[in-house]
């Protein structure tokens, strides 16, 4: 995993002397997936003023923050995401910590949004309120909005 992202191992050390770990198991994955439905959800509901539809779809991609730093997140979603927040609470900037960009379509029926948490790994999700309007080619990957149970 350290040569393919570029680290170079010294002479005397192995890969395990190198501080990274994998995030690549699927019991991860399906974490941060279901962690994501659900901010999902919250960002919605405060952007949009409306509960989402259960025949909504939500697709995910999540990035750590060493895929972010290799460019992995398109250089094309930081441009068309125009709404920027500023989280304060208790008079305190929480951008720090947590900060997003998102972008409803004018129809409302469907949203984007880009979520970090400390540059440790980011949330890219894009919401439709009627999830057969997602592209055949990632129907597996729709999650349904309110199946806490299913299999993703």
């Amino acid at each position: 995993m350290a040569k393919e992202h570029g680290y170079l191992i010294s002479s005397g050390k192995t890969s395990n002397d190198i501080p990274l770990f994998s995030l690549e198991g699927e019991r991860t994955n399906k974490a941060v997936l279901n962690f994501s439905r659900k901010l999902m959800l919250a960002l919605y509901y405060k952007h949009a003023s409306a509960i989402f539809p259960k025949e909504g779809g939500i697709v995910t991609i999540w990035y750590s923050n060493l895929q972010v730093a290799n460019g992995s997140i398109p250089d094309e979603v930081n441009h068309f995401l125009n709404q920027d927040p500023i989280l304060i609470r208790n008079a305190k900037n929480l951008n720090e910590q947590f900060n997003y960009k998102y972008l409803f379509s004018e129809c409302r029926q469907n949203a984007v949004f880009l979520v970090g948490f400390r540059q440790s790994f980011y949330i890219l999700s894009h919401l439709k309120t009627d999830r057969s309007r997602f592209d055949k080619l990632i129907c597996e990957r729709v999650m349904s909005p309110y199946e806490w149970t299913e299999v993703i």
